[in-house]
């Protein structure tokens, strides 16, 4: 695999006009030193959407997405940082110097033979081939989707073979899981005689390949195996052409099948990819929650697919939470929420809306249930509603629940759950919320001021950088706001000529921080000194550190029982705390300098 090099990561970025490229999304109009437009990412009426031209930044003050034009693309486009300095190197006609690492040759072979491999079976597909292929797509009235998702068929044995090796790919054939190599040593196509489902890339590039047999062979349908190109476990058939919708609508519809997928897109329902042939992944959500706010994972009613959505909850892996990261990260931070709609029994997505319209197939999706209400329920089925039944379910649900990262989402379930076992809410939450809130308590006092002061001093060294290096001075580990504590953690840890040209390290943080910081460098600030602004903000910020040092020390002091030595150490410090603390509001009252 080859590397950018920085100097020309910076080049591409610093040669980049983040309205020229936005632009090509979004219709745009200048409103005094920003760009307006409505947001690509959630839907609204009038323009929240903000571009800062002289800063490179986007903020949308709708939905809280911003960041720079790498960003945008990484996110409108789903590219990955890699791809989205490819995509802008090409927009302005730069040669990127690569540093070799091993690879990168035989990747871009695997492309080519993925590609024309593609281009092949499409013409096999339309040819005197292709008949049987053809007669399945026109009996589930599919024919017409063939183009959109490049649809082919493979006619025998060999014939693949003879053709890649006139283009002179031979040598990717095995490697990129076209072709299979027999015990004779025999080489021959791994999907003869199947409908072609080609699986792409965020940037519709063929990477590997679905098959169906049109007989009763089995198995029914046959997947690439992994390469360096595929991972099943991370990839969504169908991603590329539903990325728009995914976006307007702000929901994906989560299919198990190939075929399912096609039936919706028939009748108009274009915003759902498909899994693999695995559960629903980690990986899967990280790379949707680029898109969406909400997932909604269809199943089948029977037991089987009542099982799978059970299985479909593994990227929670219980068995590590609470502070699973991912979960953590994603649930939490991005708020995807996921939802799981079953379908009636013996009916999948392709004969529900075959069957019974695209309305009746909408109408589960609109009434699905959030996962963990699902979960609960099925938890409750297995262990029955008699007495001991119902212990088991109450312990088993609220180990779950108490898991989640979000007191708020706990609080919803627990009510949920107390609601299905007949038990009263107190019973359930006493003892698991009982220390939670002692501790939410705690941290309550004096939040507001300390939000707003924690804020303000970051919104003035992110857009007076010269100022930055105050950060060195502010303990950032007592901050109230997770969020504002995280981006004061992350520039703290820059050097001086890092905190300066910050935007340049967009990408290395979180998603929901790039929104944060994008929204302070944008938002104007509420006066004209911003000097005497600066000087006030950073000693009401050493003020509230001191209110929570001497609460701390107080609070030390009331827990000590006897008068010793120690009680009289405590008490000193306690003193001179108070002491420097009158002191700062006199230094502040003089309008002395910080």
């Amino acid at each position: 695999m080859s590397t950018i090099v920085e100097e020309d990561i910076q080049h591409v970025r610093q040669q980049t006009n983040i309205v020229d490229i936005i632009g090509e999304h979004v219709t745009l109009k200048k409103s005094g030193r920003t760009f307006r437009g409505l947001c690509p990412f959630h839907n609204e009426k009038s323009p929240s959407f903000h571009i800062d031209h002289a800063k490179q930044l986007y903020h949308c003050f709708g939905c809280g997405v911003g960041g720079d034009v790498i960003t945008f693309l990484m996110k409108h486009e789903g590219l990955d940082f890699r791809e989205a300095i490819e995509y802008l190197a090409r927009k302005i006609g730069y040669t990127l110097n690569l540093e070799k690492t091993g690879n990168s040759g035989m990747r871009s072979g695997l492309l080519k033979a993925c590609e024309e491999a593609t281009c092949f079976y499409q013409r096999q597909l339309a040819g005197k081939a292709g008949t049987a292929a053809r007669k399945y797509l026109a009996e589930r009235k599919l024919e017409d989707l063939s183009e959109k998702f490049r649809l082919g068929f493979s006619p025998d044995w060999d014939s693949l073979i003879k053709f890649l090796k006139t283009k002179k790919l031979d040598g990717q054939m095995i490697g990129a899981g076209l072709a299979v190599r027999s015990e004779r040593g025999r080489v021959y196509d791994r999907f003869r005689g199947r409908l072609i489902f080609p699986i792409t890339d965020n940037q519709g590039r063929p990477i590997a390949f679905g098959g169906r047999v049109l007989d009763d062979s089995m198995p029914k349908y046959l997947n690439s195996p992994e390469t360096p190109l595929f991972h099943k476990g991370s990839v969504l058939y169908g991603l590329h052409q539903a990325k728009n919708d995914l976006i307007r609508t702000d929901t994906a519809i989560i299919v198990e099948g190939y075929t399912d997928l096609l039936a919706l897109a028939k009748h108009g329902i274009t915003n759902t990819v498909a899994t693999l042939g695995t559960a629903f992944t980690a990986d899967h959500l990280k790379f949707l929650s680029r898109f969406v706010k909400k997932i909604v994972l269809v199943f089948d009613g029977d037991e089987a697919g009542l099982k799978a959505a059970e299985r479909s909850s593994g990227y929670l892996d219980l068995a590590r939470l609470p502070g699973h990261e991912v979960f953590n990260e994603l649930v939490d931070k991005v708020e995807t929420e996921i939802l799981v709609a079953v379908l009636p029994i013996s009916y999948d997505p392709a004969s529900l809306i075959m069957k019974e319209g695209r309305e009746s197939f909408q109408a589960r999706v609109s009434g699905a249930s959030p996962l963990i209400n699902f979960l609960i329920d099925r938890i409750i089925q297995r262990h029955g509603a008699k007495k001991s039944g119902r212990v088991i379910s109450a312990k088993e649900a609220t180990r779950l629940i108490s898991s989640l990262p979000s007191a708020v989402a706990q609080e919803e379930y627990m009510r949920y759950l107390a609601d299905k076992l007949d038990l009263t809410y107190e019973t359930i939450t006493q003892e698991i919320f009982q220390s939670k809130r002692k501790l939410k308590d705690a941290g309550d006092e004096k939040k507001s001021d300390r939000s707003s002061a924690e804020r303000e001093f970051l919104k003035l060294i992110l857009q007076y950088p010269e100022k930055a290096d105050a950060i060195e001075k502010v303990c950032i580990e007592e901050w109230a706001e997770s969020d504002l504590k995280e981006l004061g953690i992350f520039i703290k840890s820059m050097t001086g000529s890092e905190r300066k040209t910050i935007t340049d390290s967009l990408h290395g943080i979180d998603s929901s921080l790039q929104g944060l910081l994008s929204k302070l460098m944008i938002e104007s600030l509420p006066v004209n000194d911003i000097e005497k602004y600066f000087r006030d903000i950073v000693l009401k910020l050493k003020e509230l550190s001191l209110d929570h040092q001497i609460k701390l020390l107080r609070k030390e002091l009331k827990e000590i029982k006897n008068e010793d030595k120690q009680s009289d150490q405590i008490f000193e410090k306690l003193l001179k705390l108070e002491h420097k603390r009158r002191e700062l509001k006199e230094y502040a009252k003089d309008g002395g300098d910080s």
